[in-house]
């Protein structure tokens, strides 16, 4: 998917949260060449969901974020563990007129 950002504006992202969650999160720190965090959520039906956060790149042309996340129960045998990697990257200036 290919967005067009002419501006940068720095905003705290909007909650995720599920309603009826209890959450606790660990804020974004440096570990290495990432930059990591961490939440823990007990759900309704008292499931739990463990998600780390991982964040690598050079953060000025590109970044690569990976999300594992834990489900105990988990819905279904292919819920137990789940991973999403996203990756952003310039591609060069937005098309004239928009």
């Amino acid at each position: 998917q290919e967005i067009c950002i002419k501006e940068a504006k720095l905003e705290a992202p909007a909650s995720a949260q599920q309603p009826g969650a209890d959450c606790t999160t660990q804020p974004f720190a440096r570990q290495g060449d990432a930059m990591v965090a961490a939440s823990s959520c007990t759900l309704p039906g008292n499931m739990k969901a463990d998600s780390t956060i991982r964040v690598t790149g050079d953060f000025n042309s590109r970044y690569v974020t990976e999300v594992t996340t834990k489900m105990d129960p988990a819905p279904t045998p292919q819920m137990a563990q789940t991973k999403v990697t996203m990756t952003a990257e310039r591609i060069g200036d937005c098309p004239a007129g928009q």
